[in-house]
């Protein structure tokens, strides 16, 4: 289902709630209009959108993920996928997102590891990505510690494993022991902070989306 309102609004909500209460809120949700499908399983959420696809090839105002994030991840599913699904999931979504699109993961903790939002803008070629740090709340649609807003097209984690490189081989005045980029480790708070610093990414004071509008069709 897209949901499409009397102005013309498009967006497609994919959500993958628990198994039990979160499931039957998810369908009453999607009774009403403010949730496109209920799923189980990345598989049937990108059957969703070939059919959107086939049907239109406008771009979408917004494109949702609603799932929990096992911990600083944007997706898991209630047949225990890895986080790395959603990399499919936004493959196939990826005619239906262009420049203006708003796109938002609600997994809670999904952007206190900020790489995890760089690397869906990328993914999209660029186009910027909204995650929430902390407890996302779907009823109040707020979230615990603010909202995070991500856009680039570069491989930052590589940028900054070469800066960490080159500022140990300035230090020491030849290449170090761990010269081999892949044995450099970059921990979350160096990201995030290289990430803010370099403008690929920046908080955000209101939400990217407003679920009641839904309801008005």
């Amino acid at each position: 289902m897209l949901v499409e309102s009397n102005q013309k609004f498009k967006g497609l909500y994919l959500t993958f709630p628990r198994e039990g209460w979160e499931t039957i809120g998810a369908k009453l949700m999607q009774l009403f209009g403010v949730v496109s499908g209920v799923f189980k399983n990345s598989g049937d959420a990108i059957e969703r959108i070939r059919k959107v696809k086939s049907k239109s090839t406008d771009t979408l105002d917004e494109f949702v993920v609603g799932s929990h994030g096992a911990g600083e991840q944007l997706f898991m599913s209630q047949q225990g996928e890895q986080p790395e699904t959603l990399t499919k999931i936004l493959e196939e979504a990826k005619p239906l997102i262009g420049s203006n699109t708003k796109v938002f993961f609600t997994a809670c903790f999904g952007a206190d590891f900020l790489k995890r939002l760089t690397d869906a803008s990328k993914q999209l070629g660029g186009v910027g990505v909204y995650g929430s740090s902390g407890i996302y709340n779907y009823l109040t649609n707020k979230s615990e510690k603010g909202y995070y807003y991500c856009k680039t097209t570069a491989d930052v984690e590589n940028e900054l494993q070469n800066k960490i490189q080159s500022d140990k081989n300035e230090k020491f005045g030849s290449p170090s022991v761990d010269s081999e980029k892949n044995q450099v480790k970059v921990s979350k708070d160096q990201f995030n902070k290289y990430a803010l610093e370099k403008g690929y990414c920046k908080k955000v004071d209101s939400p990217p989306i407003n679920w009641v509008k839904n309801l008005v069709k």
